[in-house]
């Protein structure tokens, strides 16, 4: 069974990049149902990354379904333009996850509290090999696998961990966190050496 992401903006008993790994459960179904829109922006997971550039490019279904879900500003956006769906922006805020870690650990988490926030990351680090997991959490505090997007090559498949990044070879990662919810980069294997992870929120106002 396909596992598929939601790309749409965070509404009421739906996250951003909630993932369902075996098939959408009933719940989220009889959501659809309500809210016809959300079948949109809710796709296969190597499907994400052409469906979430496609909502924030005015003029396509997808856009038109972010909009309605309360995700995009179309101020002044026309068919030929691509629109951003923030508004304003604040920061740069400095991140920091894991520093020149050696072993498994779950690091520091970062969570905004003036607004919605677009996180970018980079993995660094001198180990021979790594597994790093995203994982973000509601007002609940449980942490779970989180979709991030590859910041630098939009090609590649969205996921919920790597284990790329070094100084070699240094890897970006984005992802955008709902105000009040968590997201940590948790090193889940590490052998040969450390591994860093540092970052930028832009806080949505």
């Amino acid at each position: 069974m396909p596992s598929y992401v939601y790309v749409g903006p965070t509404i009421q008993g739906l996250n951003q990049n909630a993932v369902f790994s075996n098939g959408i459960p009933a719940s989220i179904q009889s959501l659809q149902t309500q809210r016809p829109e959300i079948t949109w922006l809710m796709v296969p997971l190597d499907q994400a990354s052409a469906v979430k550039a496609a909502s924030q490019t005015a003029g396509t279904p997808e856009y038109e379904a972010y909009k309605l879900l309360g995700g995009v500003d179309v101020a002044g956006a026309s068919d030929s333009v691509t629109q951003s769906p923030t508004k304003s922006l604040s920061g740069p805020v400095d991140v920091l996850f894991q520093d020149r870690t050696t072993s498994p650990q779950a690091g520091q988490s970062y969570s905004p509290t003036a607004g919605n926030a677009t996180l970018t990351f980079a993995i660094r680090g001198s180990s021979s090999s790594r597994t790093i997991i995203f994982e973000m959490a509601d007002f609940s505090g449980v942490f779970q696998e989180a979709i991030c997007f590859n910041a630098l090559d939009p090609t590649k498949s969205p996921a919920s961990q790597t284990v790329n990044g070094s100084n070699v070879a240094p890897e970006s990662w984005q992802v955008d966190v709902p105000a009040g919810f968590s997201f940590r980069a948790r090193i889940g294997a590490v052998t040969g050496g450390n591994v860093t992870i540092t970052g930028k929120a832009v806080v949505k106002s």
